[in-house]
């Protein structure tokens, strides 16, 4: 008997998305923090890092995502709203930044401090948003 090829849950495309908005925001830094300080080996090393360190909470909502998928309902909910809370902050800043919306980059000199202090702020939007979905997800099971 043959396995069936049905559609895939929606695990596994939340994962992709995440995945790839993993991966534009690190070619996004990447890219424009090397235009920025073009140079020696030890600034591409720090770019390299800056980079990933913005990526990290669309890392941590993959991992949650992924491990969740063999759980119930509330871890797996929670798990999306962690998700969709991380990655839309981080989402929302970069293209506020890229665009130039509200004068996001040019209206200091501090501007690269909002990605400082962007993947702790993700985090703690991903925290907020995972409780009411997992409780969503709680109810749901009942």
């Amino acid at each position: 008997m043959k396995p069936s090829r049905g559609p895939r849950g929606p695990t596994f495309w939340v994962a992709v998305g995440l995945a790839l908005v993993a991966g534009v925001v690190f070619v996004v830094d990447f890219r424009e923090l090397y235009r920025g300080h073009p140079g020696p080996v030890a600034i591409l090393a720090g770019t390299f890092a800056y980079g990933f360190v913005n990526c990290i909470p669309m890392l941590l909502a993959l991992a949650l995502v992924l491990t969740s998928r063999r759980n119930g309902p509330t871890i797996r909910f929670a798990g999306y709203g962690f998700s969709v809370g991380a990655a839309g902050l981080v989402l929302f800043g970069h293209i506020m930044w890229a665009f130039d919306i509200a004068k996001t980059a040019t209206s200091s000199s501090a501007d690269t401090l909002l990605f400082g202090f962007l993947p702790v702020r993700a985090a703690i939007v991903g925290t907020m948003a995972a409780l009411p979905c997992g409780a969503i997800g709680f109810l749901r099971r009942r």
